[in-house]
């Protein structure tokens, strides 16, 4: 991993890691979150080595995981969540219509419905 800065024309400098070759991937923080992390969710996504071998014990988790997510999130969109699902064997994905990176905060009842129906089921 190469750790560097990229000046704006402005002055302002932009830290940045560098992960490898491929198809460039873009995680960006604010604050109160630093540039580390993003770390584990790079580890997971295939970035790096995985030496402690989380993606493999995530995949054999036996904890139920429930993911909500909007289907206009241009921060972490849903359809990245695809692929995963029939990957995570206890994993439960709600997608909630014209909505962004926060829809608990646009359907808060729907969310709590969700979360209570998904609860419910998880803890039989």
């Amino acid at each position: 991993m190469i750790m560097s800065t990229i000046t704006t024309k402005d002055g302002t400098q932009i830290f940045y890691k560098d992960w490898g070759t491929g198809q460039p991937v873009l995680f960006s923080h604010g604050w109160p979150l630093t540039a580390d992390a993003w770390d584990a969710q790079m580890v997971f996504l295939g970035f790096g080595e995985d030496k402690a071998g989380r993606r493999e014990k995530l995949m054999e988790t036996k904890t139920p995981i429930l993911v909500v997510c909007g289907d206009h999130d241009t921060s972490t969109a849903g359809q990245n969540w695809f692929p995963l699902m029939g990957t995570l064997r206890n994993a439960h994905l709600v997608v909630y219509p014209e909505s962004g990176h926060g829809p608990q905060h646009q359907y808060p009842e729907l969310t709590v419905h969700h979360t209570n129906a998904f609860l419910r089921h998880a803890v039989r």
